[in-house]
């Protein structure tokens, strides 16, 4: 038996010139920005409102050190979401646990980046400018599977997330 393919698309926020679309998560509209050269999610604002977004978001004794921002090395701390799900009607992407850094960043122009590696195994992930959207297509799983930055030892995870 085959397995189908899944598709999620999410319109792309037209005052914006990157990967940004808006989504509703928790008690908020988060705006999520794709960013094909980071490693690690992010989220930009503060840790109140990661928690109205993901009310089970848990803060880890884990620390990570982030390159970007067209800043140096920046330390940050960093939360586990035991379930991220991405869903538009029937169709759905989930993640198990989750990891997270959390680096105060209003002005990079959304709530969550995400990274690159949330999307390791997916088929495709499509960004069609001129047709203001985003594509992601994978195969129908039946559990969710994990998604983690690999970590160096215990209470460091090096990570680079570049914005443009």
């Amino acid at each position: 038996m085959e397995l189908q393919d899944q598709v999620l698309r999410f319109a792309l926020a037209s005052t914006i010139t990157r990967q940004v679309f808006v989504y509703k998560s928790g008690e908020l509209n988060v705006m999520m920005m794709f960013d094909s050269g980071a490693q690690m999610p992010v989220w930009c604002r503060s840790e109140e409102l990661l928690i109205k977004a993901y009310p089970d978001a848990v803060k880890t004794d884990y620390y990570c050190d982030i390159s970007g921002f067209g800043r140096e090395i920046e330390r940050s701390e960093v939360f586990r979401i035991p379930l991220f799900e991405l869903s538009r009607g029937d169709v759905s992407f989930r993640i198990k646990d989750l990891l997270v850094a959390r680096l105060f960043k209003p002005f990079i122009g959304c709530d969550l980046l995400l990274s690159e590696t949330m999307f390791s195994k997916t088929d495709t992930i499509t960004y069609r400018r001129n047709k203001r959207e985003l594509i992601i297509a994978f195969d129908k799983i039946e559990r969710p599977f994990i998604c983690t930055a690999k970590s160096r030892n215990m209470e460091t995870m090096g990570v680079s997330v570049w914005t443009q």
